[in-house]
Formats: C-alpha cells, structure tokens, sequence
C-alpha cells in the first residue's frame, strides 16, 4: 500500500510538474511576442523621429555635402524593416522621402518648402506618438493575458497541493510505520554494536529488504563480537609473546610489543616510536634488510627467518633472528616483523660447535648411552680403537665389548661408584671387533638433569697397550736383569719380604740360597764377555727350571745368583731336607756342561763346551727372626764356606741360641756334599 501511495504522489507530483512546464512555455511565448512588438513600434518610433530630424537637415543644411548625407541617411530609414511592415507608416515616410528628393533636387529651400514641411514633421510626430501608444496597449493586454494564466495555474496548483498534502501525509504515516520505526531500530542496534553492548531483538519490520538489513546486522555483531574478541586475544599474544614484533613504514617504527622494549634496553615504547629502524640494526646488516623491505614491500614476499645483528639504545650488539612479513596499512606499504635475541643460543651453538668439534677429533673414544645404557652416539675414536663403526654400536649395550678378564664382582663395584658418586675411573680390559683384547684407560661420568635424575652416561677411554708395554718395559728394566731377565736385586728384596711376611703369617719355613759360579772368570778371560754373557744366560734358565713357580731366582750380580724357597714346611727337619733337595738338583743342573757357541771375527762360529759348577750357601728362616740383611749376610757365609771347601756344593749357614735375649749363628757343613 505504502508503494502505490508513493506511486500516486509521484504521478500528481509528475502532472503538477508537466502542466507548470506548460504555463511556463505559453508564458515565455506571450513575452517574447510582446517584447517582439514593443520592440518593431520603439524602432518606428525612433525611426520616425529620426526621419524628421534628417528632414530638418536637409533643409537646413549649408552645403551640398551634408544635404546628400541627410537625403542617403532618410532613404535608409524609410527602407527599413520596420517601415515597411506597417503601411501607414510606410506611406507618411514615402512621402517625406519624395519631399526632401524633391526639395533637394529643385534647390526649393524657401519659407513655403519649410512650412510644408513643418506639416509634415506634425504628421510625423503625431504618427510616432500614435505607434508608441498603441506598443503600450499591446504590452498591458498581454500583461493581462499571463496574469489570467498565473492565476488559472495557481488554482490547479493549490487544488493538486492539497491533494497531494493528503496523499503526502498518508505516506509519510505508512513510512513511518514501515520505515522508520524499523530504521530507529537499526540504528540503535549498530549504536549497541558501537558500544558493544547486547541490543535487543530488532526483528519486527514486515518488508523483506528490512528483514534482511536486521538479520544483516545481527550477523555483523555476531561478526564483530568475534573480531573483538579475536583481537583481544591478538593483543594479549602480542603483549605477551616474548618475540619482540615492531612495526614500520618508510624506515620508521610504528609500533612495538613490551618485548621489544624490553630486548632494545628503551624505558617505554614512545623511546623507540618514530625511531629510524636501521639505528637499530647493525650497519653490517644494513644491505640484508634493506633488500628484504624491499622486496616484500614491492612483491609482497614473505621474508624467511635470518640472522642479523641488532644494536640496543645501549649500544650494545646482539644476535636477532628476524622474519617480516608486508602488510598493508592505510592504503600504504608496511612491515610486520618478529625479532628473537638468539645472541645465547650463539653462544650455545658456538660452544656445540667446539664440543662437536671436540667430539670428532679427540683422540680418546667417546661414547654417549642413554638412561638404559643403549649407545646413541660414538665419535671416530671409538671405531678406530675397537674396530666397531657408529652404525654397529649405536642402539648395543657397552658390553658388548667385555673382555671376559673381568668378574661380576669387578663391574658391580664399577657400578656402585657410578650410583654414589656419579663418576667411574680405573683401567679395563675390553675386546675389539676383531678377538684381540686390550687394555683401556676408562672413565665413565653420569649426565643428570637439574633436578638431579640420570639422563644417560658418557665414557672417555683410551688403548693404554702402548703404555702398559711401555710400563712393563720401564718395569722389566727397573726389577729384572737385562741379560738373564731374572729379577734384579730391587725386586729380589721385595720378593723376600713378601715371603718372610707369608712366613710369619701362616708359620711355615723359606729358604734362601746364594749361588756363585765357578770356574766362571778364566771363560771371561778367554773367550770374552760375550761369551761368558751365554754361560750366564745358561745358567739362568736352568735355575729357573728348577724351582716351582712360588719360588723366585734373582740374579745378584756379576756370576751371583739367589734363589728363594716359600712355604716349605712347619718342621725345621722336614723344610731343610725340602731345601736341600732344590739345592742338589741346582747343583747338579749347573754343573752339567754347556755348549756355547763362540764368534770370532773373519772366521766361522764354533762350538765350545765348558764345565762351570756353583757354590751355594742355604740358609732356613721362619716367623722373621731375623731380618732381610741378616739372612742375606748369612747365606753369603755359607756360600762363602761351600766355595772354600772346593765349590760344587752346597752348605747351610745354623742359627743356634746362645742366650734368651741374643741369637748368634755358626755356618756348618751343608748336608749335600759336592759329587
């Protein structure tokens, strides 16, 4: 309903229109015939006036000359348009024209030409005020005629108002209820949006269009709330992130999060606002960025993640993993970028780097175990010591290498350390990929995490074959004899020790037998030292094959040997005829001949032999009463004795009380006599 009466008032709003365009055209019609008349009878008018002052001075004229102008000036006049429209004007000038042509053409310019022509200018003059009047009627009659229409058009235009005042107000009532209420609506309900606050229901208007406004507007605060809400979430990231995010546009800052501030060292964000960005960026970086800013803000690329050097308000330089992205921002180019100080995780990396660095070319093998003890990681050492690569020991157990020289009681032990104290160190035997086994200097630390629990184990170990040869070596040289490998005289007292030690502790006799060899120096005088060396090599290896492997034989010095006797018995009896039973079967195996070949220069080897027999002094100790020197001094004598009597045999040296509180000995003769 609301449409058709909107309908109606447009077509009388038409019709008022078109009908006052009407009047407006039949006026300006009448107007302009009228201004066109009054117009042509002021021209006759003029024209008649000017005739007869043209008149005059061809009448009056002084020369020739002028009198010929005047007559073309009022031949002109009576040709013109305006004369010849209306005939009785045409007439009175035609015959002014004739009288002048014919005045002028007769030279009649007397006092009868002049009062004829005084006549004539009456009939002129009355003729102009004739035409001029009737110019004047004619403009109050069409004056009258458009005041007629006037007043007709205001007629159908008040009529047409009032109707259409009607028709208005009754649209302006439907409007109302179907528009404007529904509007109001609306507006409050995009103020509520406004002021995000919960409006009512606005859903109440019948027309569709406004119906779909409504649900519209429903919708976008639905929309906005979200936004709002999203934004807010936005902010409180922004805010809380610990990246710093700055924004820029043609170079400077726009914006900056608190992380920002904080990673720059500015006491607020209006210190760092309107800052140049590249004051803050190292100019090594300078080129970098710039060309980033560049590219994203023309192309509109994303710029990866890239390390550059940043400057704090402190001047301080520092490590920055940057990435920007372009945005928009009011119709112009802007940056969006994320700052993160890596400048400890330089430091870390750098440090990974030397411990990776350390890790792959230490000399010592490297070996990583988890919490379970399975192997995560070995460096180039540990396969070039025990043969296996990084791929067959990853995911095994250590031990997989175990020698088998080692018991359960060995690596429980190791294990307890590890559990108490966190740490193992100590020499192990382990076994290479290829059978051999060897020795390794090993050190084991647990790797715990701040709260104290066991992450993993990392073991360093070195091969220590070379050091071991190396310590048996210095050890060879520094306790046993160089040419007859028997233990020298450093180790000799440190083996008596320990047998008079065990003899103390469990009660049972040892003896110790000094040996001397004889015949041994005219060998040395005649055929020289090199030979005399093989005698005493002889000589050694004899003596050691005749006594058990408790006992030890030394060589004292020169063609002196000594052999000790441990735990032979608790009877004295019993241990001096165990004693002088080793004697003669050393006896007897030193005496027997040796065949030594003899070198000489420029002339083939040759075999010798030579009869050398020993001397030997046995003397028995128990529980140690007496001490090492003692017993050595007393085996001496009785070599001594052996070697006075004739050599080849062997004698014991006898401890015998003489009082309580002193022991004196007497050497007697050996009970093995030489044979």
């Amino acid at each position: 309903m609301a449409a058709g009466l909107v309908l109606l008032v447009a077509l009388i709003a038409t019709w008022l229109v078109r009908d006052h365009m009407v009047l407006l055209a039949d006026m300006h019609k009448l107007q302009t015939e009228t201004l066109s008349r009054t117009i042509t009878h002021q021209k006759m008018a003029r024209n008649l006036d000017e005739l007869r002052r043209q008149g005059e001075r061809v009448l009056f004229a002084n020369t020739p000359e002028e009198r010929k102008q005047a007559i073309l000036v009022v031949q002109l006049v009576v040709n013109s348009p305006a004369f010849v429209s209306n005939l009785q004007v045409a007439a009175v000038a035609s015959d002014a024209e004739r009288f002048l042509s014919a005045s002028e053409a007769g030279n009649r310019f007397g006092e009868g030409p002049r009062a004829e022509w005084f006549k004539l200018t009456q009939r002129l003059s009355l003729l102009a005020g004739d035409i001029s009047f009737e110019g004047l009627n004619l403009g109050v009659a069409d004056l009258k005629a458009m005041q007629t229409l006037v007043l007709l058009n205001q007629q159908k235009l008040l009529a047409a108002l009032v109707l259409l005042t009607f028709f208005m107000l009754g649209t302006l009532f439907l409007i109302r209820s179907s528009f404007i209420a529904p509007l109001r609506r609306i507006h409050s309900a995009i103020d509520h949006i406004d002021q995000d606050t919960e409006p009512k229901s606005t859903v109440h208007s019948n027309i569709r269009e406004i119906q779909t406004i409504e649900n519209s507007i429903a919708a976008q605060r639905l929309a906005l709330r979200g936004m709002r809400e999203s934004e807010a979430r936005f902010r409180t990231v922004v805010e809380m992130t610990p990246d710093a995010i700055v924004l820029h546009r043609s170079g400077k800052l726009l914006f900056v999060n608190p992380a920002a501030v904080q990673m720059f060292r500015a006491k607020n964000a209006q210190e760092l606002l309107d800052k140049p960005i590249l004051e803050l960026i190292h100019p090594d970086s300078h080129k970098i960025v710039l060309k980033r800013v560049k590219a994203g803000t023309e192309q509109g690329t994303t710029a990866h993640r890239l390390d550059e050097k940043y400057i704090k308000l402190d001047g301080t330089v520092f490590d920055v993993e940057a990435q920007g992205q372009p945005i928009t921002l009011a119709g112009e180019p802007a940056v969006l970028a994320t700052l993160r100080d890596i400048t400890a995780r330089k430091r870390t990396e750098a440090k990974l780097q030397v411990a990776a660095s350390v890790f792959d070319h230490a000399r010592e093998g490297i070996m990583i175990a988890d919490a379970g003890c399975a192997i995560i990681d070995v460096n180039d050492s540990f396969t070039r010591i025990t043969g296996y690569d990084r791929a067959e020991a990853l995911g095994q157990n250590p031990g997989f290498l175990k020698s088998g020289r080692h018991d359960a009681n060995f690596y429980a032990a190791m294990w307890s350390d590890l559990t108490a104290k966190g740490f193992w160190s100590g020499e192990i035997w382990n076994r290479r990929k290829d059978g051999k086994v060897y020795p390794e200097q090993l050190t084991i630390q647990v790797l715990r995490d701040p709260q104290g629990i066991s992450q993993g184990y990392i073991a360093l170990f070195s091969d220590i074959t070379e050091r071991k040869t190396l310590q048996a070596q210095m050890r060879q040289m520094a306790y046993f004899d160089a040419l007859t490998g028997l233990p020298n005289r450093r180790l000799l007292d440190d083996r008596l020790g320990q047998t008079m030690a065990a003899s103390k502790r469990n009660g049972l006799y040892g003896a110790l037998m000094f040996l001397d060899l004889d015949n041994f120096k005219p060998l040395n005088d005649t055929h020289g030292h090199e030979v005399g060396d093989l005698l005493l090599i002889e000589a050694a290896r004899r003596l050691t094959e005749c006594l058990r492997e408790v006992d030890t034989v030394a060589r004292f010095g020169g063609d002196e040997f000594v052999v000790i006797l441990s735990e032979l018995g608790a009877d004295k009896a019993l241990s001096t005829e165990q004693a002088s039973g080793v004697a003669e079967k050393i006896r007897v195996s030193l005496a027997a001949p040796y065949l030594l070949t003899v070198t000489q220069l420029g002339e083939e080897d040759k075999m010798l032999e030579y009869h050398c027999s020993a001397s030997i002094g046995v003397v028995l100790f128990v529980n140690h009463e007496a001490s090492q020197t003692d017993i050595m001094k007393w085996a001496d004598a009785a070599m001594y004795q052996s070697k006075v009597a004739g050599g080849n045999r062997a004698r014991f040296y006898e401890l015998t009380k003489v009082t309580p509180n002193t022991t004196e000995s007497a050497a007697v003769p050996a009970s093995v006599p030489a044979s």
